[in-house]
Parts: structure tokens; sequence; C-alpha cells
């Protein structure tokens, strides 16, 4: 009981799956195997419906039902046995599981009275005998062209009378095969084309494809795959890509000028392509191109290249490009880069490059990058950066980087960095001006608060002068020019503490292997207590010496001239140098509640690493 159940279940599901799959096959693409001897024709039909799991529908005076027919097929589509047996007499249609026959008429008649006739057929395999999908089946001269169905079979209306063409069929890896169709009516035409030969050398050459397919259709996408040939024209119109003058063989087409309503596909434009949304080019664009929304193109741009939001291109481009978000290339630029928020560059760059936030580029570049935020180049760069709130430049820079905030190159920096905040290379060569500067090596100039060369000059400085009997320094640049931080400390009680901090410029000349000579200028605020409100503010200019007496030790001293600036106003005035007794040789008053007293002490100081 239980084994005929499960022989039952099993019977049942191979069952409906036959069926299922059968059905799933539109029926004039139901394969049949059928052998007819001097049958009756109305028999025969009878027999490809029952095999084919189908219903004909036929007008009964549509031939002589008892004609004889011989015929042996072979796992053949409908159609094909339909063909075999009535020529271009009859044609067909299907409908659900319907397939009904009528006379076919010498032309067929659309509305208007136009008459045109179809060219119709398989396009099989030489080798293997198997049907083949997405061949392409034109007429270039006039842009006719179609491909073929999952099933091989294809279809092309003709719409003039009395026309011979010559057409081509092609796809990829076999050999192109030339069709000539004489006189008018419909025809039925069975294609066979042959695979390469093996020892045909694979084109390694870069194909050529708009970088955007998603508006292009299929058929377009399988003729620009299979067709080899370039048709050129002197212009083409189309509303959309498919819907145009040059039709689905629109990508094997160069025009001279293209005017696309909403947009369009073409393998290329010679001089003008105008479109209300977007144009797509396989290949080369030149003179200009302007489309409200996107250019997408897949070979050189040279000329004038203007898109309300994008321009995106796989290959070069030479001229002017104005995007209304932005540029993408994936290649070289030349020119002038305009994109309302950014502009990206695959390859090598030599244009003045101009984005709202950020321009990108990812070879070596040249020129000039103007951005809103922030420049990057992800190679070396030679020229000028500007932005308002960094560059960055992975490799070596020549020329000037300009920021609100940071400029940063990875290698060597041959020019100035001017930053809002902070300057970096490895190598400088040249100047930085800014709140911080930081690099490995320097020959030139940093300039700002506070500057720190890997190599260069570094000094822990702890002295002792007239004023102060403890000062604390932190010297940091170049010789040639280097910057101070200092805090001073007096041996008073802690809640009348004489203290100070500062801040200094300084410059080191070196007299041989051991010695060197200072120049520095300096300015410190001297609090008693807790920081004051009021300025007491201490100038000094320092001319000393400094010798290494060992590797990171130091001594240094030398004269200094002292101008103390000081608030009449301020509460501890004029006792400030209650415990210390400086020799002053010249004291006045600048103002109502400004006094100056000048004089001349010095400092002795060692000096660490």
């Amino acid at each position: 009981m239980r084994n005929s159940a499960l022989l039952l279940l099993w019977f049942l599901v191979v069952t409906t799956t036959n069926l299922f799959g059968q059905s799933s096959v539109p029926v004039l693409e139901r394969e049949v195997t059928v052998s007819f001897n001097g049958e009756p024709v109305k028999s025969a039909l009878d027999r490809i419906a029952a095999q084919g799991k189908f219903v004909f529908s036929y007008p009964s005076n549509l031939f002589d039902a008892d004609k004889k027919v011989t015929l042996t097929v072979a796992k053949k589509r409908v159609r094909e046995v339909l063909f075999l047996l009535f020529g271009n007499k009859v044609k067909y249609k299907a409908k659900g599981n319907y397939l009904i026959l009528s006379a076919a008429p010498k032309a067929e008649i659309e509305q208007g009275n136009k008459e045109y006739y179809i060219i119709n057929g398989y396009v099989t395999d030489g080798v293997t005998g198997d049907k083949i999908p997405s061949v392409s089946i034109f007429e270039g001269t006039k842009m006719l062209s179609t491909v073929t169905n999952k099933y091989g079979y294809f279809k092309i209306k003709i719409d003039e009378t009395k026309v011979q063409l010559n057409l081509k069929v092609s796809k990829q890896n076999y050999r192109d095969t030339l069709i000539t169709v004489r006189n008018t009516g419909t025809q039925n035409l069975m294609i066979v084309l042959h695979p390469e030969r093996n020892e045909v050398s694979i084109d390694t050459v870069q194909t050529e494809e708009s970088p955007v397919t998603f508006l292009i259709p299929d058929e377009s996408i399988i003729n620009t795959e299979n067709i080899k040939d370039t048709i050129y024209r002197k212009y083409q119109v189309s509303f959309l890509p498919k819907l145009g003058t040059n039709y689905l063989l629109s990508g094997n087409v160069i025009n001279d000028y293209s005017f696309n309503v909403i947009g369009g596909y073409s393998r290329g434009t010679r001089k003008f392509e105008l479109a209300g949304m977007f144009n797509l080019d396989r290949g080369d664009v030149s003179k200009a191109q302007i489309a409200g929304f996107l250019n997408a193109n897949g070979g050189t741009t040279n000329g004038f290249q203007l898109a309300g939001f994008l321009n995106l291109d796989k290959r070069s481009v030479n001229g002017i490009q104005i995007g209304g978000f932005g540029n993408i290339n994936g290649d070289s630029t030349t020119g002038f880069q305009l994109g309302g928020f950014f502009n990206v560059n695959k390859g090598k760059s030599n244009a003045c490059n101009i984005a709202g936030f950020t321009n990108v580029m990812f070879d070596t570049s040249s020129g000039v990058q103007l951005a809103g935020f922030v420049n990057s180049a992800h190679r070396s760069f030679d020229g000028v950066q500007m932005a308002g709130f960094g560059n960055h430049v992975i490799g070596n820079m020549k020329g000037v980087q300009l920021s609100g905030f940071y400029n940063f190159t990875s290698g060597e920096m041959s020019g100035v960095q001017v930053a809002g905040f902070v300057n970096y290379a490895r190598k400088i060569t040249g100047t930085q001006i800014g709140f911080i500067n930081i690099s490995d090596s320097c020959n030139g100039l940093p300039i700002g608060f506070l500057s720190f060369v890997r190599t260069g000059y570094h000094r822990f400085e702890i002295f002792t002068d007239e004023v102060f009997a403890v000062n604390a320094s932190l010297r940091s640049g170049i010789e040639s020019f280097h910057t101070m931080l200092f805090a001073s400390m007096g041996p008073d009680k802690r809640d009348s503490m004489l203290w100070s901090f500062g801040y200094g410029i300084g410059s080191s000349v070196r007299l041989g292997k051991r010695w060197l000579m200072d120049f520095d200028l300096s300015a410190q605020q001297i609090n008693k207590g807790s920081v004051g409100s009021k300025i007491n503010l201490l100038n000094k200019f320092y001319v000393g010496a400094e010798y290494r007496i060992s590797k990171g030790f130091y001594i240094a001293g030398g004269p200094v001239l002292n101008a103390q600036l000081t608030n009449t106003n301020y509460s501890h005035y004029p006792s400030i140098f209650n415990s210390m007794h400086p020799q002053i040789f010249y004291s006045d008053d600048i103002d109502k509640s400004t006094h100056v007293d000048m004089w001349v002490g010095g400092k002795v100081a060692l000096r660490f690493f």
C-alpha cells in the first residue's frame, strides 16, 4: 500500500513537471518529432497539436484537408514544421494555448493602407544544430535590425515594397554571414552560423561602452557586442535610446550631429550633441556635448562638455568640462574642469580644477585645484592647491598649498605651505606658514607658533637670570629659525609667587662644530599669584653663545636687553620686584596707564637634546 502511494506520488510529480515545462514554452517554440507518409494535412496537424499539447484553430477553407503530405522531422520547433508544411502561404498567431492559422496575404496592411512585409526565421549553429539566441541581424543603410530571442527566432518588419536587402548576421565568436533577400512578401529564413576557428586571436583592445548601461535597451547592447561594423551618419534624432532614427543600431552609429529629446545612445559624436536629459556615447565625442542632466561617454571627449548634473567619462577629457553637480573621469584630464560639488579624475590631470566641495585626483596631476572644502591628490602634484579646509597630496608636491585649516604632503614639498592651523610635509624645501608646522626635514623656513622638524633643531633649556631663579624653555624648529615656549618661577611665597609664561623666536648661526651664536626675541607675561588682568610684559632681546659639551648636552649664556611694559593700574605695581632689583637705565611713562623700564641683564643655561 505504501509503495503504491509513493509510486502514484512520483507519477503525479513527473507528469505535472512535464506539463508545466511544456506549457511554459510558447506554442510556436515547442519541439515535436513527427513522421508523415502520405497522410492528410488535417491528420498531420492533429498529431502535431497532440504532441505539442496545444490546439489548432483555422477556417475550413484554408487548405484542402484531404491533401496528402509526407514529412519526417526530429526535435523541430512547431514554427519550423509549419514552414515545411505550408511555406509562406499560411501565417500563425498564438493566443494562450491556441495556435490560429490564416491565409498569408501578399502584404500586410497597416493603418493608413501602408504595406509592409515580414522576414522571420531561425539562426542555428552550423556544428551543433542548436538555435542561437542574441544574434544580431541588420541592414546598415536602412537602419533595420533585430536580435534573436532565447529560442533563436527573429522577425524583421520591412516597410518598403519590391526591395532587395543585404542582411548581415553577426554574433560574438561566430563568423559573420551575409543574406540577400530579394523580391517581396513574407519570407521564412533558416540561417546557419559557423563558429570562429580556435586559432583566431582574441581581441585585447579595450572595448568601448558608455559608463551608464541601465538606460540602454538590451537589444542595442547585444548589437554593440556582436556587430563589428561602424556606421556613419550626418545626424540622428531620438526621443529615447530605442526610439530614434537609428533605432536599435544606435550604439553602432557615429553621428556628426545628435539631437535627443529626452535621451539618446550612439557610438560617438563628431560635431555636436544635445539632449534634454542625457547623452550616452560608447566612443569618442568631439566639439560640443550638452545635456540637461547627464553626459556619459565611453571614449575620449575633446571640446566642450556641459551637464546640468553629471559628466561621466571612461577615458580622457581634453577641453572644458562643466557639471552642475560634478565630473568623473576615468582617464587623463587636460584643460578646465568645473564641478558644482566635486571633480574626480582617475588618470593624469593637467588642468584647472574648480569644485564647490572637493577635487580628487588618483594619478599624477598639475595645474590649479580650487575647492570649497578639500583637495586630494593621491600621487604627486605640481601647481597650486587652494581649499577652504585642507589640501592633501600623497606623493611629492611642487608649488603652493593654501588652506583654511591644514596642508598635508606625504613626500617632498618644494614651495610654500600656508595653513590656518597645521602644515605637514615629509621634506620641505621652501616655506611653511601656519600655527603648527611639522616635517621630517626642512631646507627652508618654517614660520609659525610652533614648528617641529624631526631632524632639525631641538633644545630643552633650563636657565637662570636676574629676574627669575628658575626658567624652563622648549626650543624647536631649525637652527636658522625656531620658536620657544617657556615658563619662569620666582622664590616668593606661594600666594604671592612671581611667575611668568612666554613665547619667543630665535635664530642660531653656526660658528663651528661645537659653537652656535644665538639671537632670541621673546615676550613673557609676569604674574604675582594668579594671572593678572593687566599687562605686565617683559620683552627680551638675547645675544649669546652655545657650546656643545657632548652629544645632547650644551651650555649657553650671554647678555639680555630687557624692556618691561607695565599697566600702572596693576595691583602689584610698582612693587613687582620687591625681592629682585634689576639695574634700570631707562624709565618713562608711554601714556597715562603704561610705564616702561629697561635694563641689561643676562642668563646662563644648560641645554639638552
